[in-house]
């Protein structure tokens, strides 16, 4: 045997050379002193020459170059490894791969580290599917909640179970409840359930049910059950043990309510054959009742012995006389219809009946008699009024609706606008910073380090405004009674610093009107109004803004902010309520403060606007339902029912 085909030099170097990982080595600079042949591949070089001596920032980009860079440096420095890692690489070819990668110090025969090597796997295809899988995963989880269907996933062996936030939904909870266990769902079943639904599930397991499908009830948070129908599948691994089970659950309870009252229904409906609710009479020509029902009788407001000829006969038939189209029917033999008849029963209340009149002749009597079916349509005709007032509120929504998309359209292409401009910025300058970097030019590279800054700043900035503009869609708080003086006043306490910076003054009229609305979203509209102000309206040191208020129409109070800037055009007076809409660019604020004002007003039913002339300063003005009227119609429904208590975020800077 050749002790040299052995050797450990020999068995490394087939090792490094016939591994698909990618094997490298550096010096303590992070140069590459060997790499394998994996290496060189994904590389594209012939030979080692090409790659010896260089370092990760030859192949990839600057911020993946840097983080590579920082491992090494720690891994040095602590001769701590760095173990299966996932890393992003953006290679200056353009090409972009995941890898899986492992380092470690590399130490010589007396034990000082001298450099690293590291091992790297590609796991560009494993890190995809997974991120198909993922989005597959929401696809699923997204149809699951639009149809309100309960995911549950058991593993069997170790009994920890996960719920989705729609199966805790269905139950009242939210998706923070603490469950993770089979005994979870046995613990919420009805008692009566219990049974039934473990030998079910029993059975299945036994394989004596083709399929689990089971119908329970679930104990709600209020306290109340709730009709749950499950359905599952049980996997098994090679041993045929049973390993996990997956299925959904759905809330029947609607549904077996439903089911019930048909059930009943169709007993209810055996009865009325003997008891019908509509008013039955056949009369005779004299009038008598030959046959009348309960319903009748009622109406009438006697007993039904009382009424028909075969009881005592105490009513007078000229109590109730026939009426004249019965009398047609019993001289004509022919039936009439009456779609809408006044009728006023024992108790004087006036309703409205819709009869059918027929022909007919009782043996007993060998006399034509007037058979009278009448269905009480009072509340029919009540309830066509009320859906047509129904129908009047649905068209009204439905415009509403429609303007509510076309703001929505204008939000989506206003936010995609503005937030690509900061990041048109960031990609130019930081072609010149590679440009600058390459070249030296290190005041060059600060400039642009200072404009990317700048714009990544006023990114966040869009961004904060635009999650504090999201939330002006509800009220943060219930309505009530303000005083508009004292808002003001310690609103006015609040912006002491930003009004000396400008050197200007504060003047709040003392007979403000107050108003019912969201105190906090109220602090926000004036808050943005006079901040705008004194950002815009005050050109000259002693400026002052005012704050005032009248009663305007009725039904309307209305305040106003005035300034004493250089105006606004009316041409821009209506687009500078708008999202990101600023007349002048080279101020602070990123244009998002009058469009709140604006969805604050609207949210409670009033509207803001601007009064303005170049040259003559600018006074914006806010309306609002009047606070008298408010008071009185506290049974009118709100447009937004139960508003969470949300603290609403203050801000100071401007539009």
């Amino acid at each position: 045997m050749d002790p040299q085909q052995y050797s450990p030099q020999f068995l490394l170097d087939t090792l490094l050379e016939s591994t698909p990982d990618a094997v490298y080595f550096k010096d303590r600079q992070s140069r590459f002193i060997r790499v394998n042949q994996a290496w060189l591949k994904i590389v594209g070089a012939a030979h080692p020459d090409a790659v010896l001596g260089k370092t990760d920032a030859d192949f990839f980009e600057s911020p993946e170059a840097e983080e590579f860079l920082a491992d090494e440096r720690h891994i040095l420095e602590t001769g701590e490894p760095l173990l299966n890692k996932v890393e992003y690489e953006h290679w200056k070819d353009g090409r972009i791969r995941w890898v899986l990668t492992s380092k470690w110090p590399l130490q010589n025969n007396a034990g000082d580290v001298i450099g690293t090597f590291g091992i790297s796997r590609d796991i560009t295809e494993r890190v995809l599917a997974e991120e198909s899988l993922r989005h597959t995963k929401q696809q699923l989880e997204l149809a699951l909640t639009a149809a309100n269907v309960g995911l549950w996933d058991w593993e069997v062996p170790t009994n920890r179970t996960y719920y989705s936030p729609e199966f805790k939904a269905q139950l009242g909870y939210g998706p923070e409840a603490p469950w993770d266990s089979y005994d979870d769902w046995e613990r919420l079943l009805h008692p009566d359930d219990v049974p039934a639904a473990l030998q079910i599930l029993h059975d299945y397991f036994d394989g004596n049910l083709p399929e689990y499908e089971s119908t329970f009830r679930l104990r709600h948070r209020d306290g109340s059950y709730r009709w749950i129908l499950s359905k599952g599948k049980l996997y098994h691994d090679d041993d045929g043990k049973p390993v996990r089970m997956i299925g959904v659950h759905v809330d029947v309870t609607d549904y077996r309510t439903i089911t019930e009252a048909l059930r009943a229904g169709e007993q209810r409906l055996r009865k009325i054959i003997d008891t019908v609710p509509h008013m039955i009479s056949i009369r005779d020509q004299e009038g008598r009742f030959v046959l009348a029902n309960q319903a009748l009788a009622t109406a009438f407001g006697v007993s039904l012995d009382e009424l028909t000829v075969n009881g005592t006969g105490q009513v007078p038939t000229d109590r109730f006389p026939l009426h004249p189209t019965q009398q047609h029917v019993i001289e004509t033999g022919t039936g009439r219809t009456c779609e809408e008849e006044p009728f006023t029963d024992a108790e004087g209340r006036q309703r409205v009946l819709s009869s059918i009149n027929v022909p007919f002749v009782d043996p007993s009597l060998d006399a034509r008699c007037a058979l009278t079916v009448s269905v009480d349509i009072t509340d029919r005709i009540r309830d066509q009024l009320e859906l047509t007032q129904l129908a009047v509120r649905l068209s009204e929504a439905n415009r509403e609706w429609q303007l509510k998309n076309r703001e929505l359209e204008q939000f989506v292409y206003t936010v995609s606008h503005d937030l690509k401009a900061p990041l048109v910025t960031c990609r130019g300058f930081v072609g010149l910073l590679r440009e600058d970097l390459a070249d030296g030019k290190m005041d060059d590279v600060n400039d642009s380090l200072e404009r990317i800054q700048n714009a990544t700043q006023r990114m966040q900035l869009l961004i904060e405004d635009l999650l504090q503009f999201s939330r002006i869609g509800r009220i943060c708080s219930e309505p009530e009674q303000i005083d508009m003086v004292a808002l003001l006043k310690d609103l006015q306490a609040d912006l002491t610093v930003q009004l000396q910076q400008a050197d200007a003054q504060l003047e709040i009229a003392p007979d403000l009107p107050p108003c019912h609305a969201d105190r906090r979203r109220m602090i926000e509209v004036f808050e943005n109004l006079i901040v705008n102000a004194i950002d815009y309206g005050c050109p000259e040191p002693g400026a002052v803004i005012q704050v005032g208020g009248q009663t305007g129409p009725p039904g309307e109070v209305r305040y106003f902010v005035r300034d004493s800037g250089p105006g606004i055009a009316p041409e821009y007076q209506e687009r500078i309520f708008g999202l990101f809409n600023r007349l002048q660019t080279d101020r602070k604020g990123t244009g998002v403060g009058l469009a709140i004002v604006a969805k604050i007003a609207q949210i409670h039913g009033g509207r803001a606007w601007v009064e303005s002339r170049p040259g003559q300063g600018a006074t914006f003005w806010l309306s609002l339902p009047d606070n008298r009227l408010a008071e009185n119609e506290t049974d009118r429904p709100r447009s937004i029912a139960n508003p969470p208590k949300i603290q609403a975020p203050r801000t100071n800077r401007r539009t």
